[in-house]
């Protein structure tokens, strides 16, 4: 038998013959088989007439050989191994015993890996030098054989990973040769958004083996596939996953369970997240850059945090390359209605470009010497002989108020630049290796909306109350640095670090236009919000495999985040349209006429994770594992917001002609503020400020079974303990007994998968866990907070209990080649104490949370991803890949639910009943083109549940397109291009039969180039 290789990747459809005679053509997997007589013959592989490598090969009666040839685009001479036995009359089944020799005898045990992800690699052929035959590694990547003691070589082949051979493998009388193989995924173009490795990190045959050996139902999106879609962040990347759908641009709902059901792990840790109103990390804020793949598990295993409901997420970030790399790229952006057009802007910083603010937002010295140990900002009085004087307070209200006026200023095009460089190095059996990363994102959106409110009436008629028009500008600066080193000795150990620092800004100027029922003029609001949300983790770990231990294998990781949001100098204001005021706006004089906020949250984390599993192998048909660990974790948060207004003192601050002036900058000016006009007051809420901690002590023990190589069995049990306490104080009443909300909890947590390993290409897995959702500090303190999604105030619930989720899943997998694969599977989830998202009885549309009866998610999953090659030979360079999810969901209330709810019984909030992705490409890398053009949408889903007798609001289905394309012109440098939104769909929100909101996002266009070196 022989093997073809182009530089690692099998090379298919290629001539092979013997002499003048062609014998045989090779498959997708590089290989051919042919019988030849006894002899000396010149063999040949040829392609179109032109010889790729030729040889003399000289048989004899009985023989059996394998050669293995690789040849090189850039025209070097083939490589050739041969590796021959004259045993090829014996049974497969028996070649083993048939050589062994009276002087002795031992044992060559071996197991293969992923050098990319170390994942095993299941159905590797393995060879050994003078022994007949073929071996075919095990579902853990492992094989055995029994030869007589002396020298061998060994050759390990799989279709989707560079073929390995490796020599002088000495096996001793009655002693046992271990040695581990790592594989390379074979070579492969990879787009500009993924960093150009001699090892190909992410690729489709690494993630489709990982996904294929796992004991749980996953999905593994690798940066070969995120590289095809031309998604630049981890969010945008996620969408296009079996089951999960993008919320916001930020948050994954996994089978149609809210963000706060998914858990996010970065190397198999948690961090914090910085957007205080979310439980989990906003995906965007990491860049697909630094990833060399994205985990969803979406059945539970004991090894995993306990927190998991509808799947977990875990971003794997990059490891250094074999050698040598540096790549340079660049990105223009066009936004279509935001790029040089008109857009709403206000003075900022000389360093809001970076995301940095300068100073011009800091709160002044001033008045943070005036507020700092907890002082309120009061006015003098007999009864308040700590208070301000009216000319202290004039000062620090001119020094606060500055800029105000929004402006319609150019808006230029969207930037992304990205730096890479890595190497590694070896000296006998040390390495040490490093990556490193750095990215600058700048770029804008403008956007009109239509927002829209109604009550019910009569029937299901509903009354328009509030129509507004929403007119705003976002400039976004995404910053992030990375680093990751890593040493280690031989394949049994390695100890690596790794710092990464996310810095996401976004800068919004917004102006809200409307009438509403309650008042007979138009309104306008204008906001000016800046926030720097910020995640910084370290991290330090490493894996021993100890030979001497029967192979024990400990994995430790120590990890410490921080993540934290500033938002200084938050501005929003009202003018009012008088209908006698000749069209003219002017300042309203009501309470909520303007506001200040000055707003900071620290999220300290901290945990150590160890790992232990011993493989018992008793028999070569029964393979055993045990697996044990612990999780120790500490995590702080310290949130705290200062509230300022400009309050009518005087006369000046009644004055017609000093509110219609128009500008706030001039209104609120030194002219005017002091006793005779407005007046600076501080209104910090009582309930503004809070401290939490919690600390979690988890363990688990966990066993996996593996019978005849047909069957695997894996169940474990996992302990959390967790205490969880949530402070709210009052800033100005120090000596008042604070709010406190405490969650503490001991769970048992068990989790039971079984896999049937039908036939060498698919099999049947099924799964059963119990697992837990915990409301997050956030959601237990009474402080209110704007909900980014409903742009509606959000109060906390001190009472809220932690919801507990038993899964059910089944899915058949099916594997065309190590890269292609499909799959059908099935899930069903009951839910306890599900936590959601209601309204409060009143006008003012609060919304709180709180706990539901019971709640289930039942669907079915289908999945492809397969060359076009089985069509036609000339397709072969083109690929398709789809997934659709079809589910139900059903929330059942509490009375005390139904105080202000329209309906008892409807699915659950955010959840959609399919999801649909499917691309077609184009990858040809002799040709250094590749093509992708992606299709998504969503069934309808509540956007925000009905109130008061109204029905629920519907997000409507949107249909997206995308187009990725990338040309290698030289061999160091490719022209990129990316079309998002093809399609622009209206985005629409209907409540009943009425228009709720309504928006177009705009077409994308970016243009750009990478160099490699």
């Amino acid at each position: 038998m022989v093997y073809l290789f182009e530089d690692g990747k099998p090379l298919s459809h290629v001539e092979f013959g013997a002499g003048p005679d062609l014998l045989a053509v090779t498959d997708s997997n590089g290989h051919a088989h042919m019988t030849l007589p006894a002899g000396v013959h010149s063999m040949r592989f040829q392609q179109d007439s032109k010889v790729l490598a030729s040889w003399e090969l000289t048989l004899t009666q009985g023989e059996n050989v394998q050669v293995i040839v690789t040849t090189f685009p850039d025209g070097r001479q083939p490589l050739i191994d041969i590796a021959t036995s004259s045993m090829a009359s014996q049974p497969a089944d028996d070649f083993a015993a048939a050589n062994l020799q009276a002087d002795g005898k031992g044992f060559i045990e071996g197991v293969v890996l992923s050098a990319e992800n170390k994942q095993p690699i299941a159905g590797a052929q393995v060879f050994v030098s003078g022994i007949a035959g073929e071996l075919r590694t095990g579902q853990d990547g492992s094989f055995k054989i029994e030869v007589p003691s002396g020298d061998y070589s060994i050759s390990i082949m799989h279709p989707d990973f560079s073929a390995q051979v490796r020599d002088g493998i000495s096996v001793l009388k009655d002693a046992v040769r271990k040695e581990v193989f790592s594989m390379a995924p074979t070579g492969l173009e990879l787009p500009e958004f993924v960093v150009l490795e001699p090892h190909i990190a992410g690729s489709i045959a690494s993630v489709v083996e990982e996904q294929r050996s796992s004991s749980a139902v996953a999905n593994v999106l690798g940066a070969e596939q995120i590289g095809r879609s031309g998604d630049s962040d981890a969010a945008s990347a996620l969408r296009r996953t079996t089951g999960l759908t993008l919320i916001g641009g930020k948050f994954v709902y996994v089978r149609g369970l809210g963000e706060r059901y998914a858990s996010t792990l970065l190397n198999g840790a948690s961090i914090p997240s910085p957007d205080p109103t979310r439980r989990v990390v906003p995906l965007d804020l990491f860049p697909t850059s630094v990833l060399d793949s994205i985990l969803i598990q979406k059945s539970y295993s004991a090894d995993r945090p306990g927190e998991f409901a509808g799947g977990t997420v875990e971003m794997r970030t990059k490891r250094p390359p074999d050698d040598f790399f540096f790549q340079f790229t660049y990105q223009f952006g066009l936004n279509q209605g935001t790029s040089f057009t008109n857009g709403l802007r206000y003075r900022g910083g000389s360093l809001d470009m970076f995301g940095v603010d300068d100073g011009a937002r800091k709160m002044p010295a001033s008045l943070a010497a005036a507020t700092a140990g907890g002082r309120q900002l009061t006015q003098f009085a007999p009864t308040n002989p700590a208070g301000l004087t009216q000319e202290e307070l004039r000062k620090l209200g001119n020094d606060l108020s500055g800029v105000w006026d929004i402006n319609k200023k150019p808006i230029g095009p969207d930037t992304r630049i990205n730096l890479a460089i890595g190497d590694s190095f070896h000296k006998g059996d040390f390495s040490f290796g490093y990556t490193s990363s750095v990215r600058w994102v700048d770029k804008w959106n403008s956007q009109q909306e239509i927002q829209r409110f109604y009550a019910p009436t009569t029937g299901d008629n509903l009354e328009l109350i509030v129509d507004n028009k929403v007119n705003f500008t976002e400039r976004e600066a995404n910053l992030s640095g990375y680093l990751g080193l890593e040493a280690g000795y031989t394949d049994d150990h390695s100890i690596f670090a790794n710092a990464l620092v996310l810095r996401q800004t976004q800068d919004e100027a917004r102006i809200t236009e409307g009438w509403s029922d309650s008042e007979n003029f138009v309104i306008r609001r204008s906001q000016l919000q800046y926030m720097e949300n910020s995640l910084i983790v370290g991290q330090i770990g490493g894996m021993h495999r100890w030979q001497a231990l029967a192979d024990l294998e400990t994995n430790w990781l120590w990890t410490r985040s921080n993540a934290g949001r500033n938002a200084p100098n938050e501005r929003s204001y009202r003018f009012d349209q008088i209908p006698s005021g000749d069209g003219r706006f002017f300042f309203t004089r009501r309470a909520d006429s303007n506001q200040t906020n000055f707003s900071k949250l620290d999220d300290n984390d901290e945990s150590f994770r160890l790992d232990v599993k011993l493989p018992l192998d008793f028999h070569q048909d029964y393979r055993f594992a045990l697996q044990s660990g612990f999780i120790k974790q500490s995590r702080t948060r310290d949130s705290r917001i200062r509230r300022f207004s400009f309050g009518a003192l005087g006369p000046d601050a009644r004055r017609q002609d000093v509110l219609g002036l128009g500008s706030l900058e001039k209104i609120l000016s030194p002219e005017f503020i002091g006793p005779n006009g407005f007046q600076l007051r501080e209104s910090t809420r009582a309930t503004d400020n809070y401290v939490a901690t919690q600390d979690l002590f988890s363990y688990y023990g966990q066993g996996d079974l593996t019978l005849f190589d047909k069957v695997r069995l894996t169940g474990g049990l996992r302990v959390e303990d967790n205490d969880q306490v949530v402070s709210t104080f009052e800033l100005f009443s120090p000596n008042r007994e604070p709010l406190e909300s405490k969650l503490v909890r001991k769970d048992l947590l068990p989790s039971v998968s079984a896999t049937w390993f039908m036939t060498d290409k698919q099999q049947l897995r099924a799964g059963y866990s119990s697992s837990i959702s915990r409301p997050d500090f956030r959601e237990l303190s009474p402080a209110p907070f704007l909900d980014p999604v409903s742009d509606r105030e959000t109060l906390g619930n001190p009472d809220l209990q932690q919801a507990k989720i038993t899964s059910y899943d089944v899915r058949w997998e099916y594997y065309f080649s190590a890269n292609e694969s499909m799959s059908l599977g099935g899930f069903w989830k009951d839910i306890t104490n599900p936590i959601e998202l209601i309204i409060l009885p009143g006008p003012g549309g609060v919304l709180t949370l709180q706990n539901a009866k019971l709640a289930k998610v039942y669907g079915l999953e289908a999945e492809i991803m397969k060359h076009l090659d089985f069509v036609h030979p000339n397709l072969r360079h083109f690929y398709v890949a789809s997934n659709f999810t079809w589910s139900k969901s059903r929330i059942e209330l509490k009375p005390e639910n139904m105080v202000a709810q329209t309906t008892n019984f409807r699915p659950l909030q955010g959840h959609s009943p399919y999801i649909v992705n499917f691309q077609v490409g184009y990858d040809n890398p002799d040709r250094g083109i590749l093509a992708t053009l992606l299709y998504n949408t969503i069934g309808k889903r509540i956007a925000e549940v009905g109130s008061l007798g109204a029905p629920d609001k519907y997000d409507q289905p949107v249909h997206r397109v995308d187009l990725v394309y990338r040309h290698q012109l030289f061999n160091n440098m490719a022209l990129t291009l990316n079309i998002r939104n093809l399609l622009d769909d209206r985005i629409k929100v209907i409540q009943g039969s009425e228009l709720a909101r309504s928006y177009r996002m705009g077409r994308e266009f970016r243009m750009g180039f990478v160099l490699d070196f």
